[in-house]
């Protein structure tokens, strides 16, 4: 692919202000991960940088806000080939791929022994991605934000379609908010709710029988609005007559 390279600003360093490190630690990430993935820091932004390489090239990064504008963008992003540009954590040994929306996420994920994670950069899967997890020939799980799980649903059909084993995972939290990410199949889950929505100890817990009480209010219900429904007939039958008798009168006159 014909990446463009990009350039970091220039006033970029490693030592984090607190505020940064504190928003890190929320979501876990240690000074190890902040070493290892190269985070830094930008005083004239007032910005932390979270950059992706490839190859040992700098092809894209992210900047996170801290400062008092409320104006301010939140996130910025290099402008870039975003189809052909992705945060792989590494790891060729491992025998499932996630794939996930942003970089937090995909480090959140590769704690976990026997995952890779790789993070889009947002929600939308590139066919150079796809032909990279094609040759790649391993199993995958698609795990975006909670708002997106219907894409999840539609990328694993898509993956699945070109041969590539995916599921779609069914987590309650994005992956940047677990401490210790649980990848579970939707499709398991959803042969599990299968299985309990037709068992009658399940229908009974959630439905259970009616009571005396019960019957008797649904029956008295039942009885008034027989006895409104025919007054209502009554009430019309008799509008009709006086019509009719009307309408004799005029015409014998």
């Amino acid at each position: 692919c014909d990446v463009q390279f990009v350039t970091l600003p220039y006033d970029v360093t490693r030592e984090l202000p607190t505020r940064a490190q504190l928003w890190l630690n929320q979501y876990n990430v240690t000074q190890e991960e902040i070493k290892k993935y190269n985070f830094m820091w930008s005083e004239s932004y007032e910005r932390l940088i979270l950059p992706v390489y490839r190859g040992g090239s700098l092809v894209y990064w992210q900047g996170r806000y801290f400062g008092n504008n409320s104006g301010s963008p939140k996130y910025i992003n290099t402008r870039s080939k975003r189809t052909e540009v992705w945060f792989d954590t590494g790891g060729a040994n491992e025998s499932t791929v996630v794939l996930v929306e942003d970089i937090l996420s995909a480090i959140a994920v590769s704690r976990v022994p026997g995952y890779r994670a790789v993070a889009l950069l947002g929600c939308f899967l590139s066919d150079e991605m796809l032909t990279r997890l094609q040759s790649e020939g391993k199993q995958v799980c698609v795990w975006l934000d909670l708002d997106k799980q219907c894409k999840s649903r539609r990328y694993s059909k898509r993956l699945n379609a070109f041969g590539i084993k995916a599921n779609p995972s069914s987590p309650q939290k994005t992956p940047r908010n677990t401490h210790q990410p649980r990848l579970r199949s939707s499709s398991l889950a959803m042969k599990r709710r299968k299985t309990m929505s037709y068992s009658r100890k399940n229908i009974q817990k959630y439905f259970p029988p009616p009571t005396l009480w019960a019957k008797l209010l649904y029956a008295g219900r039942q009885f008034f609005k027989f006895l409104h429904n025919a007054f209502l007939t009554v009430a019309n039958a008799r509008n009709g007559w006086r019509r009719i008798r009307e309408m004799v009168t005029v015409f014998t006159c």
